[in-house]
């Protein structure tokens, strides 16, 4: 049986999901909302990977972010993401609110 793609994760995206995780865990006192969405954006990035690795292209175009860069979204978070090798690699995960492009030079 084939192995389901799973998305390869940068360690500043690592980073991003860790401090998402701590402040909804710690600041808002919701450790189990906090280990639900971290859950949820790791399972939805795996689904992101599985639908490259099949050939399909998803997540919308971000030309401004990197050439290749794509993002979704899943609640208020921002994952920024682009393919790589039948999979993708997430660069960043990020709150929607945020101007997230200057992390990218403001491209």
């Amino acid at each position: 049986m084939a192995r389901k793609a799973r998305a390869i994760w940068s360690q500043e995206a690592r980073e991003d999901l860790k401090s998402i995780v701590l402040y909804i865990g710690r600041q808002d006192r919701r450790p189990a909302t906090a280990a639900k969405i971290a859950r949820e954006i790791k399972a939805k990035s795996d689904d992101y990977a599985a639908h490259f690795a099949a050939g399909n292209v998803t997540g919308t175009h971000r030309p401004e972010l990197g050439e290749d860069h794509r993002v979704f979204s899943h609640k208020r978070w921002v994952v920024i993401f682009r393919p790589r090798n039948q999979s993708i690699e997430v660069l960043r995960v990020v709150d929607g609110a945020q101007d997230y492009p200057t992390l990218f030079g403001g491209r």
